[in-house]
């Protein structure tokens, strides 16, 4: 249910009926809400700790201090997630951004962070930069595998993926594919064709546009892109739903003014951290960047009309962040532009880790990278 409807369609009542038992019987057998969540955790971490241990066995005797081999792993674990675990992925990666997005995180999910940790560390036990890699790799496939669930059916994905994976396996060294930043940018431009257009947002020209489109973006930070309707956007800002429509008629409409007010709250509070060193408001606009990033592209597996969004906003996501990870991972030799792209998607995923378990996900990214930076120099 989780893989098909999210955590907002996670009841105990609907659970129970898609069991076909009474709900006093899932209370006996299960206990609340909390409880519910708590035992899907553990069986998910069950079911990834039998897959990675099928994994490992597949990678005996296998030397991963080649960068391509290596790399070629990467894509194929990417793919296999997808492909023969896609419920466990999706539901993984719900409770992963729900966990992120309650107050103090959420203990529980800490085996499942652990576990990723286990299996790579356990692949690359004999490289010679095992430790490093490891947890670069971990957060790399953390924030790729929505987009991989998403997106992997377009050729251009695949070919930034490649990209991208071939400088993370070798350790962020200009190696691989699309050494040559101008062709990378058109590939990502090529790869952005499919959003055409999303970008441009409907004209917030009056005053009470824009206030609608910012309680439609509050809608969406709080309850996700699913529960966002006329009528939820009226509740936030306390009017008639008619008055919604009458300003944002179809819902694609309303959803692409909530979307750009959240990325103007966001580029708004890094400028704001980059004049006056507010860098707390920065980290939380960030952090609500990347769930609602990771929501939509959830959303996009399940429904293809959200694939255009996914593919904007994972692009516009990096145009922003990848200045601020640029400046951490300073000093040590130019990286391209596949190798920092490889980087910001290894340290989002730390952030989505940690932040699920209640750390200062943020700050523990920022340390990443600079651990990058020495080892580049």
């Amino acid at each position: 249910m989780i893989a098909a409807q999210g955590m907002r369609g996670l009841s105990l009542r609907a659970v129970a009926e898609r069991a076909g038992i009474s709900l006093g019987s899932l209370n006996y057998q299960i206990g609340d809400r909390a409880a519910l969540v708590e035992a899907v955790i553990a069986d998910g971490c069950e079911t990834l700790a039998a897959w990675h241990d099928g994994w490992l066995a597949r990678l005996a005797g296998v030397a991963l201090d080649e960068p391509a081999v290596l790399a070629s792993i990467i894509l194929a674990y990417l793919e296999d997630a997808a492909a023969q675990q896609p419920h466990l992925a999706i539901s993984l990666a719900e409770l992963l951004v729900w966990a992120g997005q309650q107050p103090g995180g959420v203990a529980g999910f800490a085996p499942v962070v652990a576990e990723h940790d286990r299996f790579w560390t356990a692949a690359l036990g004999d490289h010679p930069d095992g430790a490093r890699l490891a947890a670069a790799i971990g957060g790399y496939c953390r924030d790729e595998i929505v987009f991989t669930l998403a997106l992997r059916h377009l050729p251009e994905y695949r070919l930034l993926r490649d990209a991208t994976v071939a400088r993370l396996a070798a350790g962020f060294a200009p190696t691989g594919p699309f050494r040559d930043d101008a062709l990378f940018d058109r590939l990502v431009a090529a790869a952005a064709g499919p959003a055409a257009g999303v970008s441009a947002a409907p004209e917030l020209a009056t005053e009470k546009r824009a206030a609608i489109a910012g309680w439609a973006a509050d809608v969406i930070e709080a309850q996700g892109v699913a529960a966002l309707t006329h009528r939820a956007v009226a509740a936030v800002g306390k009017v008639s739903a008619s008055t919604i429509v009458h300003h944002f008629g179809p819902k694609d409409e309303l959803l692409r003014a909530g979307l750009e007010a959240q990325y103007r709250r966001m580029t708004g509070a890094f400028a704001a951290a980059a004049d006056h060193h507010r860098d707390v408001d920065a980290a939380r606009s960030g952090r609500v960047v990347l769930w609602l990033t990771h929501i939509v592209a959830l959303e996009a597996v399940r429904d293809p009309t959200f694939i255009p969004y996914a593919i904007d906003m994972r692009r516009r996501r990096s145009e922003n962040v990848r200045a601020m990870i640029s400046r951490a991972i300073s000093g040590g030799p130019d990286l391209d532009r596949a190798a920092i792209q490889a980087a910001v998607i290894a340290a989002l995923g730390v952030v989505l880790d940690d932040d699920a378990l209640g750390r200062d996900g943020w700050a523990r990214s920022a340390a990443f990278q600079q651990r990058i930076a020495l080892r580049q120099r």
